[in-house]
């Protein structure tokens, strides 16, 4: 599939219904994530807040957890035990359609 079939394929699959907390923005929903960290580390007494990174995923990741491939869901998962953010771009979602293969 060229990139522009993906693009025509994805259209119109985002729905703002399924994603509500990004109704005032990602930026708003992830101030709003670390506004809640911030809280628990207040009522926990704890001493330093604890780290929380943005990782922006390589397509080759994607599509290797896809996939089932080389560990990658339990690395992702833990990254996400640690707190972090996993992202993905426009260029991951055109790859990853491009790449799909019909059943």
């Amino acid at each position: 599939m060229s990139q522009r079939g993906a693009l025509k394929a994805a259209a119109g699959a985002w729905k703002d219904d399924d994603h509500p907390e990004l109704k005032h923005g990602a930026a708003a929903w992830v101030e709003q994530m670390r506004n809640e960290q911030d809280q628990v580390v207040e009522e926990r007494g704890l001493q330093e807040k604890a780290l929380m990174a943005v990782f922006l995923l390589d397509t080759t990741v994607i599509v290797d957890t896809l996939n089932g491939k080389k560990a990658r869901y339990e690395f992702l998962d833990a990254l996400l035990a640690q707190r972090n953010l996993l992202a993905c771009c426009s260029i991951n979602v055109t790859e990853v359609f491009a790449g799909v293969r019909p059943d």
